[in-house]
């Protein structure tokens, strides 16, 4: 303020609520402040000051790179705040709406609409800004895809806002992470399927922590060899997006498997069978032993040929790298457009020639 070349103007709303320290934030729910107001009403800048008055749900710009989401806290007390925090102004009247809203923001889904959607959530500084929160789209449960499921969906993240709240002021409440219940809450809210949430949740565990790597995190998940549980999740997927193609169930195993390369084979089945990896060959010789049954030859490093698939007969054979971004869920559909088309167009052929088929 001693600058007589900078602009300021007064705001006497600052000197009549409590301005709390940044420590004092906590996402979801904001506890009691106890601290005194601004000392003066002359500021560089009055800013919103319709958000002051609560309710309201306040949301720091910065997004924290450790855990990748927003932070939003739903807030009845009326505060003055810096620049920093942006608020969003409800009247009394729409408690819940500002509830619900708190939940869909601090969400991964939301994360997930941001990280696409927002210049600044990649930047050294990750932030959103007030213009870019308003990006998500929110409605009524009425308006929803699935009116039913978003009304029992609001019900209960009002009761988790709600229980929030309430553990904020006790002292020696035991402090949880409700975060994977908002997450499955505001699913239901919008009505997702299991395709929708895979979607979103590697994006959220993998693809953004690899687009945004901090410097101790080490190597990022995404880049390291899968494990049996991403395979056979991957092979669930893929099961699932192609299921409406076939009259049968497909069933999915390890053909073969090398330290780096993987091959899936897949087949029809008579009947629903779980994923197997059983004790399977080299990948070497595994396609040495099939190459006299195609008539196109395999390049010599599949590896450079990462999306490289194969029919002989009825069965399918995927050619895949080790590593966890080539067995995500949201891969596997990636995936199942490709070759949907291809699988049934190639078991088409094979029941009119006898033909086999190879292809990429």
């Amino acid at each position: 303020m001693n600058d007589p070349t900078y602009d300021t103007t007064k705001a006497e709303i600052v000197t009549r609520f409590p301005y709390p320290n940044a420590r004092a934030f906590r996402p979801i729910a904001l506890a009691k402040i106890e601290t005194a107001p601004w000392t003066t009403s002359l500021v560089h800048r009055a800013g919103f000051t319709e958000g002051f008055a609560g309710p309201h749900i306040l949301i720091p710009q910065g997004v924290e790179r450790s855990v990748g989401r927003v932070r939003a806290s739903y807030c009845e007390q009326s505060l003055v705040f810096q620049h920093s925090i942006q608020a969003i102004a409800f009247p009394d009247t729409e408690k819940r709406s500002a509830k619900v809203l708190t939940a869909v923001l601090n969400s991964s889904l939301a994360a997930w609409v941001y990280f696409h959607d927002t210049a600044n959530l990649g930047a050294d500084r990750a932030k959103v800004h007030q213009s870019e929160l308003l990006k998500l789209p929110f409605d009524a449960p009425a308006n929803m895809p699935d009116p039913g499921r978003a009304a029992v969906a609001e019900e209960r993240i009002v009761q988790l806002i709600d229980r929030e709240v309430e553990k904020t002021n006790e002292l020696l409440s035991l402090q949880s992470d409700p975060l994977d219940e908002i997450d499955r809450l505001v699913f239901d809210y919008y009505g997702l399927d299991a395709h929708d949430v895979a979607l979103i949740e590697d994006t959220f565990k993998y693809i953004i922590p690899a687009m945004q790597p901090r410097r101790s995190a080490g190597l990022q998940k995404i880049w390291a060899n899968s494990r049996y549980e991403h395979r056979a999740d991957y092979a669930a997927t893929l099961r699932t997006a192609l299921a409406p193609c076939f009259r049968q169930p497909i069933h999915a195993s390890l053909a073969a498997r090398s330290g780096d390369v993987a091959v899936l084979k897949l087949t029809l089945a008579s009947a629903v069978d779980e994923y197997r990896e059983d004790v399977s060959p080299e990948v070497g010789p595994f396609l040495q032993s099939i190459q006299a049954n195609l008539p196109v030859r395999l390049p010599g490093n599949v590896q450079l040929v990462p999306d490289l698939r194969f029919v002989i007969g009825s069965v399918m054979y995927l050619i895949k790298p080790m590593q966890l971004r080539h067995w995500l869920r949201s891969t596997a559909l990636a995936d199942a457009e490709q070759i949907a088309a291809e699988f049934t167009a190639a078991v088409a052929r094979h029941s009119e020639s006898g033909g086999q088929h190879a292809g990429r």
